[in-house]
């Protein structure tokens, strides 16, 4: 059996040490590496496959170490192996033989079909016809899993260690234009309140609000596994996740950036500076 085996998928940029803000940017699904193999296994094109990326939000922040940033991206796809999700939420149907002597987190991102190994694409539709290898698993999970969050956990440590501050979490995505009756450009989400201080989120509000985005906070998104798992106030650790509107930046016809592209990640970069700001403020408890 030949596995998909994506070259480093995961990659951070990050600054110097005495340079480095308390914010670290994730983007776990703007991964993009479709190899052959792959393409082959699925009933899918590739252009269909497309457009369950969190499509070039990588691009907002390539070169934002020198700003003081740390970034964190992954080339793996997320319909190959989405690490916004607990290793555990996998649909046990999916693979033969059946597997043993694992925990099974049957979530309701689970029976949707979109778990940490996806059953479905965009518009929910079928990525494979057939089962996949049991063995499928821990390779999916080895490549694009456990390197991510390994990523993660250790920048934030460090970050944690060299500001002396509390840090934040930015996690990254985009999303189709909401079938709402008011215009929403970005949905904020700390989870509830349990993820984030409220400050963070009330600064972000503000900041983009100010620079004229029609925001909402929690609703639809709330927050994935990353924010739910790392948000961790009382530690000093916060987490925001923050989901743009794809016609805010992207052509949707074509799914390449739009003239309304530099814009948007101009506002976003900001953003992160002024929360740096603050956070710099902020002494670990």
């Amino acid at each position: 059996m030949r596995f998909f085996s994506p070259p480093s998928p995961v990659s951070v940029e990050k600054p110097a040490f005495p340079s480095r803000k308390p914010v670290l940017i994730s983007s776990p699904h703007s991964g993009r590496s479709y190899p052959e193999a792959f393409l082959r296994a699925t009933c899918l094109s590739e252009s269909a496959l497309r457009k369950t990326e969190d499509r070039l939000v990588d691009w907002f922040w390539d070169g934002i170490s020198a700003y003081g940033a740390t970034f964190i991206k992954t080339s793996v796809p997320r319909v190959w192996c989405d690490a916004n999700r607990s290793c555990h939420e996998l649909d046990e149907r999916m693979f033969r033989p059946a597997p043993a002597g694992r925990l099974f987190e049957r979530t309701e991102k689970v029976r949707a079909g979109f778990g940490v190994i996806p059953r479905l694409a965009a518009q929910s539709v079928p990525i494979y016809t057939h089962c996949l290898a049991v063995e499928e698993i821990d390779h999916r999970l080895s490549l694009g899993w456990f390197p991510y969050h390994a990523a993660l956990e250790r920048e934030l440590r460090a970050l944690s260690t060299q500001c002396q501050t509390e840090v934040v979490l930015l996690d990254m995505h985009s999303m189709p234009p909401l079938q709402i009756a008011s215009r929403c450009d970005i949905v904020l989400g700390d989870f509830h309140g349990r993820a984030c201080h409220p400050f963070i989120m009330e600064e972000a509000r503000h900041f983009l609000e100010k620079r004229g985005y029609a925001v909402r906070c929690n609703t639809p998104y709330a927050g994935g596994y990353i924010t739910q798992h790392y948000g961790r106030p009382e530690q000093g650790r916060h987490a925001l996740q923050i989901e743009v509107n794809r016609a805010c930046y992207l052509n949707m016809s074509t799914y390449e950036l739009s003239k309304n592209a530099e814009s948007i990640k101009r506002d976003l970069r900001d953003m992160v500076y002024v929360l740096a700001d603050h956070m710099a403020e902020r002494k670990c408890a």
